[in-house]
């Protein structure tokens, strides 16, 4: 029985002397060949380099602005906006802003805007990142570019792929984790919208950014509230017409009564009377329109929505560049770790075949 136990004893030192026999020999064997070593961890290097170089640099432009002005009143956001699908969907993303501005009919717009030097953003994009023969494996004209102020119905079945593939460009795919060139949040705690802008050119995310903004404030201060501003013309014009008539009528009165101060007679009191109503009748006419008007004005106050900037981009621009220091770091690791696993693998093969 003890002879077992030393026998066994025996045996397990020697396998541990062995092991560390053998981790030392590997150990020289691998420095012994630092040659090779270095020789990945400088192609590994060189290739991180190359990689580092073909990078471009990306601009970042951001426009931050918060909403006020809205009351919440039932009548006006739900009759209004509610009717069009757009009411306040909650606190933190009223009038439903965000899906309104990703929406593809925003995007068209967009692409639509021109830029400084009077080129359009969507073919600016097309330039950038679709004027080669191949996208994901999909042929592309490279000659084709977008007609001023065009829209979806005027588009053929190119035009439209090319739409899709913009706006999975301009917005990304957040599911799938791939960022896109533009992104419209909102924090819902300090409720400030950003839209920010990253191209590989300072104009383009200058201008996407801007044209972004300036498109979904028009939207929302302009064209939700269009037949209720016409609304506010037609009833100024028909209070003017109103005011003109009453003076008028008014002005014919006095004369009527400066001509007929000293005649009297049933037919002259009947005119005189009559000209009396229809200074009431206008009166309460204009009275009712004066009303309407007003009251037309406050609910469009009441309701429109009211965009103030608080943080503008302006050039320079900031640049992100990659660390090349990370990619050198990076080279040099996967340089080290291939070739001593190599190298591991051909001494333990050496002496396999040895013994």
């Amino acid at each position: 029985m003890n002879e077992n136990k030393n026998t066994r004893s025996i045996d397990d030192e020697i396998s541990l002397k062995e092991l560390i026999l053998k981790c030392k020999e590997i150990i020289i064997f691998i420095f012994a060949r630092w040659y090779v070593i270095a020789f990945f961890s400088l192609v590994f290097c060189g290739y991180q380099y190359y990689s580092y170089l073909k990078i471009k640099s990306e601009y970042t432009a951001e426009t931050r602005f918060i909403i006020e002005g809205q009351s919440g009143s039932g009548d006006g956001i739900g009759g209004l906006l509610g009717a069009i699908g757009m009411g306040k969907s909650n606190k933190t993303n009223p009038y439903k802003i965000l899906e309104v501005g990703m929406s593809t009919n925003t995007l068209v717009e967009l692409l639509n805007e021109k830029l400084d030097n009077g080129k359009g953003i969507g073919n600016l994009l097309i330039e950038e990142y679709f004027s080669t023969k191949e996208v994901e494996g999909e042929q592309m004209d490279e000659d084709y570019r977008f007609k001023d102020n065009m829209n979806i119905e005027s588009l053929d079945e190119y035009g439209l792929s090319l739409i899709r593939k913009l706006k999975s460009k301009v917005w990304g795919n957040p599911n799938h984790g791939v960022a896109g060139l533009l992104t419209f949040e909102l924090d819902n705690d300090s409720g400030i919208y950003s839209i920010s802008a990253k191209t590989e050119t300072e104009d383009l995310s200058l201008g996407m950014s801007k044209k972004m903004y300036s498109y979904v404030k028009g939207f929302f201060e302009e064209d939700v509230f269009l037949k209720q501003k016409q609304l506010g013309d037609i009833l100024t014009a028909k209070s003017d017409s109103l005011e003109l008539l009453r003076n008028s009528t008014v002005r014919r009165l006095a004369n009527f009564e400066n001509t007929n101060r000293s005649a009297v007679s049933f037919s002259l009191l009947s005119e005189k009377q009559i000209l009396m109503a229809e200074i009431q009748a206008i009166n309460s006419a204009y009275i009712e329109v004066i009303k309407n008007r007003e009251m037309n004005d406050v609910r469009i106050k009441d309701i429109q929505p009211l965009f103030m900037a608080i943080d503008t981009p302006y050039k320079p621009l900031s640049v992100s560049n990659p660390s090349l220091f990370k990619f050198l770091i990076t080279g040099l690791f996967l340089g080290v770790f291939l070739s001593v696993f190599i190298l591991v693998i051909r001494k333990v093969y050496l002496d396999i075949m040895n013994n």
